[in-house]
């Protein structure tokens, strides 16, 4: 498989993610009684774009996002709106506009579209799991001989629990939790013949290509699951997902993690273009995009329930503060919070779209 097809997929894979974010808002927005004014995929100039009813559905050129334009959601509680040429709609009394409906049908609104990621990404982790047609549990099925972790104590059958106190959901969690300490010793907790005992691990530096990863030589048993253990597992790679995004931002803001190992879109689509073969088979191609999707629909959603105004997580804020007070704060004030928002959210964009660029000219 070329490079380019590679790309073409992994655009395609992030597009559908955020299709199905904006699907959400859509499909709440119309089912409370909100207008919506434009369905669009991409962001930028209109490449393509028609009008059904009183939306106008458009596919723009750069595949980095996307938007459900609500009717009047970022006005400041007045003004006009455009539906057509011939057609201008007072936002102040139409009854489709954000502000104007009850506050119950605005947040379910708002919160579909991380719901929806979720609800994405726990699905695609059933399809992984059956294109796989075989899962990793946390039972170690291989300690290497004179590894850190035999060294340490670690014997086959254990059952991993923990590693710094965090518990493990699924295997791919423990290798993140000892990245992030640089080779530094980690706490190890397992589970051995019905009894919890910890071991003091130091991982071990080992160099892959130009990048250096920590090991400490353990296996996970693998086993072949029934249709109900298959959601079972299925339920804990999505909340491992849900975890590891928590983590890593916790990791972000306390300096465990550095800003330069962030991505962006064009680091993420580049890294995914490189996950394609060129003999996979048909199975392992539905595992590799299932296992895309469920990490990035699971960010998305994760990133965008932050309380930061201009995202989807900063207007619940807004919301929650109206009722708590029991009425709306000034939408004109609220307007221009979202506005300086977005402003310092395109110039982290601009941070992580050059970091990119710079890693791929590296």
């Amino acid at each position: 498989m070329s490079q380019g097809v590679g790309i073409l997929i992994a655009f395609l894979v992030f597009s559908f993610i955020v299709f199905i974010h904006e699907l959400g808002h859509f499909l709440l927005a119309r089912k409370g009684g909100i207008g919506v004014e434009e369905f669009a995929i991409g962001m930028g100039p209109k490449l393509w774009s028609t009008k059904k009813g009183d939306t106008v559905y458009s596919i723009r050129l750069l595949p980095i996002g996307g938007f459900c334009a609500m009717l009047g959601e970022d006005s400041a509680g007045g003004g006009m709106s455009s539906d057509n040429k011939d057609e201008t709609i007072d936002i102040a009394t139409d009854p489709r506009a954000f502000n104007n409906r009850p506050l119950k049908d605005r947040f379910w609104a708002i919160l579909a579209g991380p719901m929806f990621n979720f609800l994405l990404a726990l699905v695609f982790a059933v399809i992984l799991i059956f294109a796989t047609g075989a899962v990793s549990t946390t039972v170690l099925d291989h300690v290497e001989p004179e590894s850190p972790a035999y060294q340490a104590g670690l014997r086959n059958g254990d059952q991993l629990l923990a590693i710094n106190g965090h518990r493990i959901l699924d295997p791919l969690e423990a290798s993140t939790y000892i990245l992030v300490e640089q080779g530094r010793p980690v706490m190890v907790e397992v589970l051995r013949e019905g009894q919890k005992k910890s071991f003091e691990v130091t991982p071990k530096e080992v160099e892959r290509g130009e990048q250096k990863i920590y090991m400490i030589g353990i296996g996970y048993k693998i086993i072949e699951p029934n249709f109900f253990q298959t959601l079972y597992y299925a339920f804990f790679k999505f909340a491992s997902m849900i975890k590891m995004t928590f983590f890593s931002l916790f990791a972000l803001i306390t300096g465990q993690v550095s800003l330069k190992m962030l991505s962006g879109p064009v680091g993420i689509v580049n890294a995914l273009s490189k996950s394609y073969g060129t003999s996979m088979a048909i199975w392992q191609f539905i595992a590799t995009v299932s296992g895309q999707i469920v990490l990035l629909s699971a960010n998305l959603g994760i990133m965008n329930l932050l309380p930061i105004p201009a995202l989807d997580g900063g207007r619940i804020v807004f919301l929650a503060v109206e009722a708590i007070r029991g009425k709306p704060i000034d939408p004109k004030k609220e307007g221009y919070i979202h506005l300086a928002g977005f402003v310092l959210l395109m110039l982290l964009m601009v941070i992580i779209f050059y970091t990119d660029i710079m890693k791929l000219i590296a």
